[in-house]
């Protein structure tokens, strides 16, 4: 069976989601059988995430497991005082660099 290559969209409705609660939905979609992700946008609420420093080792262990860029929108981190020093495994980018890794993939996953 080929492997579908995807990008994952976090662009949840709460204001600020529960990084734990991210954690979790993104492990449940890349353990999924015959995908592959390329790449997980952080994007509206969800960049907060970027800053939570006590799932650092978790977010960085999902990149390293599954071979996924962690990237979070670089404008909205600005807007929600995203401190671009500490983003951990996170990296900061434009929806442009999204876009990128959309023509590079069979799927666009939202959560």
């Amino acid at each position: 069976m080929n492997t579908s290559i995807n990008a994952l969209l976090v662009s949840p409705q709460t204001k600020t989601p529960s990084s734990k609660a991210l954690l979790k939905v993104c492990m449940d979609k890349l353990t999924e059988p015959h995908t592959k992700y390329e790449i997980v946008f952080l994007y509206f609420g969800a960049v907060t995430i970027a800053n939570d420093a006590d799932y650092f080792e978790d977010w960085q262990a999902l990149k390293e497991k599954y071979k996924v860029r962690l990237v979070a929108c670089s404008t909205v981190a600005k807007h929600r005082s995203v401190n671009e020093d500490n983003t951990g495994p996170f990296e900061l980018t434009g929806l442009s660099e999204f876009y990128s890794a959309l023509h590079r993939c069979n799927t666009l996953v939202q959560i």
